[in-house]
């Protein structure tokens, strides 16, 4: 089965995973059969270290 990963990266105490479902990223891929994760990955500038991710298959 085929796959597809969209990463979002920032710097902020956002959803990380908000600016991927508005922009519609994954979408074009949707008809392609393939299984979609959507996956965010937040930095916290005080630690210098990354947060905990956050993810969501698209189905």
């Amino acid at each position: 089965m085929l796959r597809g990963d969209l990463m979002e990266i920032k710097v902020t105490e956002e959803d990380q995973l908000q600016q991927i479902k508005a922009k519609g990223c994954f979408e074009r891929y949707l008809s392609e059969g393939r299984d979609i994760y959507l996956v965010g990955i937040s930095f916290d500038p005080e630690k210098k270290n990354l947060r905990e991710p956050v993810w969501e298959r698209i189905q």
